[in-house]
């Protein structure tokens, strides 16, 4: 009985659609493919190109978002372009930062700044401490612009001091928790502490 159907339904396919044989007339329509020169997350972490987002650029991403979920932002205004820029600088201290964090010269304030961590391997090079100094002042100076300037953008008016200040605090507790195992630290008290 299968086999008198299976004719049956092969000789109606010939008569009908032309078919020679059952397979001629199944359609394969594969699907639509578009190529990009770019790789996908999965290709990168299979490749080892992949990398996580680093915790500096988390908090610019999150800075920036925080902005812009209140209004429309226009960062061409003046307030904009500084917050910009100090983005810019603090970016491209990261490395440097880094570096004088793990070495033990460098902690996070309980004000949101950076201070220096006197070692006394310090005290016999004098070329080295200043560079240190130079890159907090540098460092210290953007982040401020930042507080201001995202505060200056989400109320539309010059921030009061205290309001930089309290700013500043929570961006340190921020810090604390993104800090690296062996990073100081100062608690709210001014203990320093090694997280």
């Amino acid at each position: 009985m299968k086999n008198w159907f299976f004719l049956f339904f092969s000789l109606m396919l010939s008569f009908f659609w032309g078919c020679t044989s059952w397979p001629s007339c199944c359609l394969i329509s594969p699907p639509e493919i578009s190529l990009t020169g770019e790789k996908t997350s999965i290709e990168n972490q299979i490749i080892g190109e992949y990398r996580e987002i680093e915790p500096e650029a988390w908090l610019e991403a999150s800075v920036l978002s925080s902005v812009s979920d209140h209004k429309k932002t226009d960062f061409s205004s003046p307030a904009g372009q500084e917050l910009y820029q100090a983005f810019k600088i603090r970016r491209n201290l990261a490395d440097q930062v880094r570096l004088y964090k793990t070495a033990g010269f460098l902690g996070e304030n309980n004000q949101g700044f950076l201070e220096f961590r006197p070692l006394p391997i310090m005290k016999k090079n004098k070329e080295e401490h200043s560079r240190i100094i130079k890159i907090i002042k540098e460092e210290n100076k953007a982040r401020f612009t930042v507080f201001k300037n995202i505060l200056r953008l989400n109320t539309n008016q010059v921030p009061a001091k205290e309001q930089i200040t309290f700013f500043g605090q929570e961006f340190a507790k921020e810090q604390k928790a993104l800090a690296q195992k062996g990073d100081w630290w100062q608690k709210d008290s001014g203990e320093w502490v090694k997280k």
